[in-house]
């Protein structure tokens, strides 16, 4: 497994009470404003159905997710999901895309596996394998490829550095990455989720095409890229 801890205090060096900025390779916000028909339609089947959600940190992601979506025109056929709490994730993926296969990974902490499957029980989910595992043990020894993968899970900055880095290795060709919490701004090593995201997009330059910011960061993948320690350390 590669030693991510010089790349680490490399950049986190005399930063702690910086803001980072937004990564160059995104010009424009392009997928907050318009209002999505089905956005309103998931809102009344979550309603509709007796799902149990302690929190609620989807919602009002949906909106932007469902443009990119439909603007693509994307529906995988394999989904990654890294960190799904109580499932609410989970259930809205259930909800955009037709006939897929998803592998979810989390550790599922204060017993969360309960709730999550108690709300896997009013959605169709044949398919979803479910790890519960650390996300870099579930990585590194993962052998399958993505269409769309979905990052959410611990926050420090080698924990979402790790995630990323594994998990592109596993996302096809034009396929879609999703990067949650790109909102938060600080240096601050317990929760510079944005500076792990500039990081990586630096380390993957020229293999990807930027398609959205905002609480998330969304890229395609448009190449492949052997990633090593070289990588880091040139």
């Amino acid at each position: 497994m590669i030693d991510f801890s010089k790349f680490f205090f490399k950049f986190l060096k005399k930063k702690s009470d910086l803001i980072v900025p937004v990564h160059n390779s995104f010009k424009k916000n392009l997928h907050e404003d318009n209002i999505n028909p089905r956005q309103s339609k998931f809102l009344k089947f979550i309603e509709q159905n007796d799902f149990k959600f302690n929190d609620d940190w989807i919602t009002y992601k949906t909106n932007s997710m469902l443009n990119i979506f439909d603007y693509y025109r994307f529906n995988p056929n394999k989904i990654l999901e890294i960190g799904v709490h109580e499932g609410f994730s989970t259930i809205f993926f259930q909800y955009a895309f037709d006939n897929f296969e998803s592998d979810i990974v989390d550790t599922f902490q204060n017993n969360k596996r309960s709730l999550f499957e108690r709300n896997l029980k009013y959605i169709n989910h044949k398919r979803i394998n479910i790890f519960e595992t650390k996300s870099h043990i579930f990585l590194v020894n993962n052998k399958k490829k993505y269409d769309f993968i979905y990052i959410d899970g611990a926050h420090g900055y080698l924990d979402v550095i790790v995630d990323l880095l594994y998990s592109y290795q596993s996302l096809n060709t034009n396929g879609i990455l999703f990067m949650d919490d790109y909102d938060w701004k600080t240096y601050n090593k317990d929760s510079s989720v944005r500076l792990a995201i500039n990081n990586f997009l630096d380390v993957i330059k020229d293999t990807y095409k930027p398609l959205h910011y905002g609480q998330f960061a969304a890229i395609k993948k448009t190449k492949n890229i052997k990633l090593n320690q070289h990588n880091f350390f040139e």
